[in-house]
């Protein structure tokens, strides 16, 4: 169908052998001191598994920059689709981000324990940590998801900031932890290249210069970054 999305997914693994024999004379006896040493790769690759995705009937993104990635992203589940509007210009709150983030990644909360059960894979959830954030909260298993893995951090002692808006700052950080990249900045004194390099503060510094390395991110028209500007919808 025009417009659509079809999902691919295949498991991939490596399998990495290594070998010390000893070798053998053609009668299957070993032979002198020489050994037999070596390495192997094994490539496994499982079937191919497809899912054709439901496209969002957003009707207020048509014609803008950011219209197939805002239907993709939708499709992917990180925003509602119940309606027709997806508000591209709306800033986002860190609650909002936190979830949309962890349902891109399919980031799926495990079961709470079954009473009596003795599964070591399924614990309870732990308290949470931050006061705008009860455990209670039907989010709280996805929002955990996100803070346990280090993806995002709360703004102050106790605070996650939940309703707080999110700045581009934040959220460029959030994308390269998700990523796994946050330790391939240089990690030394460097320009980013955006045009205003001098107000990202240092603890985005490196997310900024691997995300635009990467092209996640681009600059304005003038080339600037703007860290402490809020985030979009369409942004996001």
């Amino acid at each position: 169908f025009a417009c659509g999305f079809l999902k691919t997914e295949t498991k991939e693994g490596i399998l990495r052998a290594s070998y010390d024999l000893p070798r053998f004379d053609g009668d299957g006896t070993p032979s002198g001191t020489r050994r037999n040493r070596g390495e192997q790769t094994i490539n496994l690759t499982g079937t191919p598994q497809t899912e054709r995705l439901p496209v969002p009937q957003y009707s207020d993104v048509r014609g803008r920059w950011s219209e197939n990635d805002s239907l993709l992203v939708g499709s992917l589940g990180a925003w509602g689709t119940e309606n027709r509007y997806f508000h591209p210009t709306a800033t986002v709150n860190r609650r909002e981000f936190a979830l949309a983030l962890a349902r891109a990644l399919q980031l799926k909360p495990e079961e709470p324990v079954a009473k009596g059960s003795s599964s070591k894979q399924n614990v309870p959830l732990p308290d949470s940590p931050y006061r705008d954030i009860s455990s209670q909260d039907a989010d709280w298993p996805y929002l955990n998801i996100i803070i346990e893995r280090g993806i995002m951090q709360g703004v102050a002692p106790e605070y996650f900031g939940a309703q707080g808006k999110i700045t581009r700052a934040q959220a460029v950080t959030a994308f390269i932890r998700a990523l796994g990249f946050e330790n391939l900045g240089p990690g030394s004194t460097y320009h980013t290249g955006f045009a205003d390099d001098g107000d990202i503060p240092s603890w985005a510094r490196d997310s900024f210069m691997v995300a635009r390395q990467i092209g996640l991110i681009s600059g304005d028209n003038f080339g600037r970054a703007r860290p402490g500007a809020y985030l979009t919808r369409e942004e996001a």
